[in-house]
């Protein structure tokens, strides 16, 4: 009786040590989905992101933490990866070109998205020219010339544009003034003056006296006010209207009354015209993509959903500090643009519909780009960390830029981002140059969480028009 009595102990006790282990086990179940349900899916997908990438790392410490700042260790060297052969070869597999994700210079092409006026302008203002002084055209020119100060590649772009808005406004034919070798780009629909082309203006003493200089450097001469309500046929009779400086106002233009007939009639929408104007000028030189095809391949990848990201640390970071530091030369570290992440990983959820997603992001920190490879790995598509080259104020320091591969990789870079998806960026002319160029203007945040990255909440045409006037 005692042996069974013992014998009925233990064998309750052994089930009452199941039912608790079993008991804690659910409890933790339980808690651990209560927890997930209150935790937003895009946090949910930034911790999986972190923790899919946590092999990659190589012992980094620059792990995402509650706790603070956090600091690198040890560098992630990226294993060196082959260039796809054809520019259909998609993550290791066969893409047909159809099935590639368009160039948004391609889809420019489109009157639905773009307008009517692109095939009327070549007719009226392409083809060769004859001498200025003879020939009777109308013209707006935008001039950057060595020795002069133009801005950075933003800033040259930006006056490029409203010197060609200038020209759809007011029927004219739109040149550029461009005395600058190595220059990264090549003119599309467009003569230059000068190199192998007809020249269309000659040299400055060509030009006689019927032509006026309008200085927008930092709006120097003109205001953005005065370019939206003045009639600007009358202000300007001269035959050549010759733009110099680093602003723009495109979007601002639209509200000009004196000319809102004549852009109804192009078709062109404000949301889209800086893109459409944009692809319409202008292509990279061939040289200029030549390092970067692996990237394009991924990019142009129809089964993913790519967010570029890009963060101007500022001047006094470029070039200042290797990729390995583990901070920027003014002290800061990833952690301080962490909002841009997060607005990224918010953008998967609210925006990209449950499909499989990467990053295309880009800094002019060489730094700032090798601690975000570090941390999140593959999900970034160009891991191969380059030195990003900028542009300077003075047009002859940009020929040596423009030949070496820093210049070209800003260039490079600057093209590609507007094949992403949708974007993440700050108040920089590079920014929002480079996403307006996609002509998805729904899909352009702020990394700076001044409005949650969601449907609906997108930069506003205002926001886009101040300062850089987009």
């Amino acid at each position: 009786m005692r042996l069974r009595t013992s014998t009925f102990l233990i064998v309750a006790g052994a089930f009452a040590f199941i039912a608790v282990v079993f008991l804690d086990g659910l409890s933790r179940d339980l808690l651990a989905s209560a927890e997930a349900a209150r935790t937003p899916p895009w946090q949910r997908a930034k911790k999986a992101a972190v923790a899919s990438e946590a092999p990659n790392r190589r012992g980094s410490s620059d792990a995402p933490s509650e706790a603070g700042p956090v600091s690198i260790d040890v560098p992630l060297t990226p294993t060196p990866t082959p260039l796809p052969t054809p520019q259909s070869d998609v993550g290791g597999r066969s893409v047909p070109p159809s099935d590639l994700k368009p160039w948004p210079e391609d889809r420019a092409a489109d009157s639905a998205l773009c307008g009517t006026w692109q095939d009327e302008y070549r007719i009226v203002h392409g083809g060769p020219h004859a001498d200025f002084a003879t020939n009777g055209r109308k013209y707006s020119a935008f001039q950057c010339r060595a020795g002069e100060v133009c801005g950075g590649i933003a800033d040259r772009i930006l006056g490029m544009m409203t010197g060609f808005m200038f020209a759809i406004m007011t029927n004219r034919t739109f040149v550029l003034d461009l005395f600058i070798p190595g220059f990264p780009y090549t003119y599309h629909n467009v003569p230059p003056n000068g190199g192998d082309l007809v020249p269309a203006l000659g040299t400055r003493g060509d030009w006689g006296s019927d032509y006026v200089m309008v200085d927008i450097l930092h709006w120097a001469s003109i205001t953005k006010q005065f370019l939206m309500e003045t009639d600007l046929n009358t202000h300007y009779p001269q035959r050549l209207v010759v733009w110099r400086g680093n602003r723009g106002a495109v979007i601002p233009m639209f509200s000009n009354p004196h000319h809102k007939a004549a852009l109804q009639r192009t078709g062109l929408r404000p949301e889209v015209a800086w893109g459409c104007m944009f692809n319409f000028l202008m292509r990279p030189r061939p040289e200029v993509l030549l390092e970067h095809e692996k990237d394009t391949a991924a990019l142009r990848d129809p089964t993913t959903f790519v967010i570029g990201m890009h963060i101007r640390a500022g001047d006094e970071n470029i070039g200042k500090t290797p990729a390995n530091a583990t901070r920027l030369a003014d002290g800061r570290t990833l952690d301080n643009w962490q909002s841009w992440l997060d607005c990224a990983f918010e953008l998967e959820h609210s925006i990209a519909g449950g499909r499989p997603t990467r990053w295309y992001f880009l800094s002019d920190s060489l730094t700032l780009r090798q601690m975000v490879v570090n941390r999140y790995g593959n999900k970034t598509i160009n891991m191969e960390v380059r030195e990003p080259g900028h542009v300077t104020g003075n047009a002859a320091d940009s020929e040596n830029v423009a030949h070496n591969v820093t210049g070209y990789v800003g260039v490079a870079e600057h093209w590609l981002y507007g094949l992403c998806d949708a974007w993440v960026m700050g108040d920089s002319g590079y920014s929002k140059t480079g996403a307006a160029r996609g002509m998805l203007p729904d899909r352009i945040f702020w990394g700076d969480r001044r409005r949650n990255c969601t449907v609906g909440n997108h930069a506003t045409l205002d926001e886009l028009g101040w300062w850089s006037g987009m």
